[in-house]
Order: C-alpha cells, then sequence, then structure tokens
C-alpha cells in the first residue's frame, strides 16, 4: 500500500491534536514509532551482514623476503627500517610474527650480524634459509648462528614445536645435509617452515633450483608426515613458508627448462598429496623471485604468494612509482571454524601506505 505526503501528515496531525485529549493515542504512537526504529535497524543490520562484512582481523603475520644483507649498505638500512617499522607498528597492525623466506645474509660474518639485527624485533621470528646461504657455503654456519633462537622457539611453542634432525645423510652425494625444517601451532593455525633448496645443483641456473629430498630424513618425508599430522579442526589453517615457491617455474613450458622452482615430475608430487587437504593447505607463502607473484595451485589445493624482496628496487607496471622497501602483512581472522586472510604490500617509507594484494591483477598475473 502506498501513502501519499497528505495522509501521513494529516494523521500525525490527529494524532498531535488529540494527544491531550487521549493519552492511549499517545502512548499508541510512540509504540509504533518505536516498532518502525527497531525494525529499520534490524534490516539495516541484517543488509549489512548479507554484504559481508568481516570482523577486524584477530592478529597478522609480517613477512621479510630476499633482505640480501652481503655488504651494500643500502640493504642493511633497508633491513633496519622494516624492524623498526616492525617494532612501531606491532601494537597498531597486531603483528605478532614475523617470518624471514630465505636469501638472509651470506659470506663472512654477516648471518651474525643479521641474527643481531632480527633479534631486535619485540616478536617471535621464523628464519627460513635461502639457496644463497647454501650456495655461499654457509649452510652450517647458518645452523649455528639459530640454533640457538630454535632453542627459544621450542621454548615459546612447547607443545607443539616438531623440528627435523640435522644433519642428515644424502644418500645420492654422502653428503651432511642442514635441511631446516620445522613447524609448531599459533592460535588455530599450523605454521610450516621448508627448506627445498637443492644442495646437488645442475648446470646453469641449476643451483637456483627446488627440489624434494625425497630420502630418510629429507625434507618431503617429514613434510608429508608434519602436514598429515597436523590439526584439522578448522579450515584454512595451514601456512607453509619457504623460500623457493611451491610450484613449476613460470617460464615454463616456454622454455623447456626448470628455472628457479621445482621441476614437473616433482611438482605433481606436491601437488598429488596436498590436494586431500585442500580445506586445510591455505597457501605458500615464498621469496625467491624478488617480484610479487600470485598463482592459484589448484592442482594441489592451495594459494602461493611470493613476496617482493626487500632489497631490491624495482618500477610499478604502469605507473610512475618506484617501489620503495617493502613487507608484505597478513592479516589473519577466525570466522566460525575457518580462517580468512588478507594480503598487504607494506611501503615502509611511506606511513600508512598499504596496497591489498588479494587478487591476481595486484600480484602480476596468475599462472593456473
Amino acid at each position: 500500500m502506498m501513502l501519499n505526503e497528505k495522509s501521513v501528515n494529516f494523521d500525525l496531525n490527529n494524532f498531535t491534536i488529540e494527544k491531550g485529549k487521549n493519552m492511549k493515542n499517545q502512548v499508541r504512537v510512540r509504540q509504533s514509532h518505536l516498532l518502525l526504529v527497531s525494525s529499520v535497524l534490524v534490516c539495516l543490520l541484517v543488509m549489512f551482514m548479507a554484504a559481508g562484512c568481516k570482523k577486524p582481523s584477530d592478529f597478522s603475520i609480517a613477512v621479510i623476503a630476499d633482505p640480501h644483507c652481503t655488504g651494500s649498505q643500502e640493504h642493511w638500512d633497508r633491513l633496519d627500517s622494516a624492524v623498526n617499522w616492525i617494532n612501531e607498528n606491532r601494537t597498531a597492525k597486531k603483528i605478532e610474527l614475523v617470518v624471514i623466506v630465505g636469501d638472509m645474509a651470506w659470506g663472512g660474518s654477516n648471518l651474525s650480524v643479521i641474527r643481531g639485527k632480527l633479534d631486535g624485533l619485540t616478536v617471535p621470528y621464523l628464519p627460513v634459509i635461502g639457496d644463497n646461504e647454501v650456495n655461499a657455503g654457509d649452510e652450517v654456519t647458518f645452523n649455528t648462528v639459530f640454533s640457538s633462537h630454535f632453542d627459544d622457539l621450542e621454548a615459546l611453542f612447547p607443545d607443539s614445536w616438531d623440528k627435523a634432525p640435522i644433519p642428515v645423510q644424502d644418500p645420492r652425494t654422502d653428503q651432511d645435509l642442514y635441511l631446516q625444517n620445522y613447524s609448531f601451532d599459533y592460535k588455530g593455525l599450523h605454521i610450516i617452515c621448508t627448506d627445498w633448496g637443492t644442495r646437488n645443483p645442475g648446470p646453469g641456473l641449476g643451483s637456483e633450483q627446488a627440489e624434494l629430498f625425497d630420502f630418510e630424513g629429507g625434507t618431503w618425508p617429514w613434510f608429508k608426515q608434519d602436514m598429515g599430522n597436523s590439526p584439522t579442526e578448522n579450515q584454512n589453517n595451514i601456512l607453509v613458508f619457504s623460500h623457493h615457491p611451491m610450484h613449476v617455474s613460470p617460464v615454463y613450458p616456454l622454455i623447456q627448462a626448470d628455472l628457479g622452482a621445482f621441476s614437473v615430475s616433482d611438482f605433481r608430487t606436491i601437488t598429488g598429496f596436498t590436494l586431500p587437504f585442500k580445506d586445510y593447505f591455505y597457501a605458500n607463502y615464498a621469496g625467491h623471485y624478488h617480484i610479487p607473484w600470485y598463482q592459484d595451485v589448484t592442482s594441489g589445493g592451495y594459494k602461493l604468494y611470493v613476496v617482493r624482496s626487500l632489497h631490491q628496487q624495482q618500477q610499478l607496471e604502469n605507473t610512475n612509482i618506484l617501489f620503495e622497501p617493502t613487507l608484505e602483512l597478513i592479516n589473519v581472522t577466525k570466522q566460525g571454524s575457518a580462517f580468512t586472510y588478507q594480503n598487504l604490500l607494506v611501503f615502509l617509507n611511506k606511513a600508512a601506505t598499504e596496497l591489498i594484494l588479494d587478487d591476481a591483477t595486484s600480484y602480476g598475473g596468475a599462472i593456473n
């Protein structure tokens, strides 16, 4: 039924005239107004919820990729800016963990120096080994420098901490390997840090490759057991951090070569195992490429986010913006029995400047 303006005004005027003579009408008007206001509020609330409203994030994880602290003072300065930003924004951004996804430092005393700088963080941090530490001959040094830090992490997460025993002998070469694989639970998440960097490089860019280490004590058997034993109370609760992205090289098959990632056969092994965990394995966060990259790995049931390197300047496509030092911020929210995430690229030298990286376009394109 439609009401015109005159009829509404007439009724309201009548009620106003009669209110002194008949209190019942006054009460009825007030009750009608209250009912109307309540109905409107309920409708607005339902509409707001239907539009997909989200509660604020519960906490966040900062990810630093490829700081490359080897000799350039600029690289060290960029690391300092990342550490300072995290400490200064810890409360406002709810930062509770920091992950450095490899290629941290190598040569001389650089690993010890970067350990000292990272110890200045006011939240726990997770160091992940990269191919540059290995190729520089600093695999053992990495383990020595961060051994006591891993002990500290175990003390922080005593009920769920698991670190693969090292060294382990590679049956192909009889070489002792210090594979850095560990995991723990945090506020309903299961966090896995893996070491995929080859110790048996082939010609050309073979030293940049990833491999499974599919032998007793290797990364692959440990990874399968760890993911198989991970909690399943909540969906999207597994995050895997690694230096090498868990996919096939982005130039394959245009170039019939394995460049900087897994071989096709290893990748099929990974996705064949992870696909049954698609309700729990949300994403692999990695470094290595120095550029932000996104891929929906549908064959494996997970997403891949390659984090832009801290040390490298790069022109933002189709703009005149020169990237400042950046890190990635993963906002984590528990919604019922599932986790949701928002990924932000944070510009460290520009206050409160963030770029949402939840879609493939922002990451520079998806490869399916």
